[in-house]
């Protein structure tokens, strides 16, 4: 192993005080974003605290980038001891879980969930296991692929599966349960759709709205899924670009497509980092910051590129740009979805902003601005 000079003391202090502020910076935002919610006007209070949410993202992903580089510049000893490991793992995984639990006791006050103890308890341990143990396990594996040990790549692959898994399990907390449909106008209009769109599918799901209020579509593997409140506030258009938009998720197989990205640009930073030379020793808090965020940013990017490109095949094959913005206005109105947020906080979701989908879905349609500005005032009851 490479041998790096310590810090000074005063330097190692100041360090150690970054630690110690990155540890409870989660914490302390989760604090603010409640205060905040709970401040504003009743009307306002939901969109702010989703906002917030999605911007707690970036933070959880930051932290835990932070903290590796942060321990990475005390000392070179990464694997000296189980304890010291230990001491890398326990800190932030606790400091995230409690900003989680905090954040589904105060969305449950403030989104007026029906969520029990125990369905909050599920919430804060799957949320903190995905992504944030998964997060913590690559950041071991890396450290052990940076020395030149190939059983890094083993806990690259365990820390994936834990993402994994772990995002799958939060889906079914949050109350997402499958329930096949054999009849009914929704299965029939979803599988007309799908010969219209050459698309071979075998299910189409309902899910119940549960505790957690869920409104959403979803494009599986050889399916789709809707919860069971989408005919409540879309129209049959509407539906129909909805139901188009999933399944041009299946038939460009998008769930895949993420999947061999993801395991390509781990395979590359793997080979790029394996037994690192002094000199990128030496740059080895840098390396950590983007050993993490540029898997996890390019892969918000193409998610977000993916959603793209699935609303434009949707409105291609239904032909109703107009309504195609409505479904999204009312879907993010009733989900308190906001409607726009800031570029920097948009590299760190899987969705674009509906601003930006409305006025990407209206240069298909040759839909002018004004227009655009009029259908979403439609939508939301609003006069223009």
């Amino acid at each position: 192993m490479t041998s790096v000079q310590m810090p000074g003391a005063s330097a190692m202090a100041l360090l150690r005080a970054g630690l110690a502020l990155i540890l409870i910076s989660p914490v302390a935002f989760t604090l603010w974003a409640r205060y905040s919610a709970l401040r504003a006007d009743p009307t306002n209070a939901a969109n702010l605290w989703l906002n917030s949410r999605r911007t707690a993202r970036a933070v959880r992903l930051i932290v835990v980038a932070l903290w590796w580089a942060g321990w990475d510049l005390q000392s070179t000893d990464f694997f000296a001891s189980p304890s010291r490991l230990l001491l890398f793992w326990i800190p932030p995984i606790l400091s995230i879980g409690i900003s989680q639990s905090i954040a589904y006791c105060s969305g449950r006050d403030i989104l007026r969930l029906k969520w029990r103890f125990s369905d909050m308890v599920r919430l804060t341990f799957w949320s903190t296991m995905s992504p944030t143990v998964a997060l913590i396990g690559v950041a071991t594996g890396a450290e052990a692929i940076y020395r030149g040990w190939w059983q890094g790549t083993f806990l690259l692959a365990v820390s994936g599966i834990v993402a994994f898994a772990g995002s799958v399990r939060l889906r079914s907390a949050e109350g997402l349960q499958l329930r096949p449909l054999r009849l009914g106008k929704l299965h029939g209009r979803a599988f007309q759709l799908a010969k219209k769109m050459s698309v071979k599918i075998e299910n189409v799901y309902i899910v119940p709205g549960g505790k957690g209020h869920l409104t959403n579509a979803y494009g599986l593997w050889r399916g789709i899924a809707l919860t069971d409140n989408y005919g409540e506030f879309t129209n049959k258009s509407q539906l129909d670009f909805v139901i188009g938009h999933e399944l041009m998720h299946v038939k460009q197989r998008h769930g895949r497509k993420q999947l061999a990205v993801a395991l390509g640009l781990f395979l590359f930073l793997t080979l790029a980092t394996f037994n690192l030379p002094p000199l990128a020793w030496r740059l080895r808090a840098i390396i950590d910051v983007l050993f993490l965020l540029v898997p996890s940013l390019a892969l918000y990017f193409i998610s977000r590129r993916f959603e793209y490109a699935a609303d434009r095949g949707s409105v291609e094959y239904t032909s109703d740009p107009e309504s195609a913005i409505r479904a999204l206005e009312n879907l993010y109105r009733l989900t308190s979805t906001p409607s726009d947020c800031g570029r920097i906080v948009e590299l760190f979701q899987s969705h674009p902003a509906l601003s930006r989908r409305a006025a990407a879905i209206a240069s298909i349609g040759d839909v002018p601005s004004d227009r655009v500005n009029k259908v979403l005032g439609q939508s939301s009851g609003t006069e223009t």
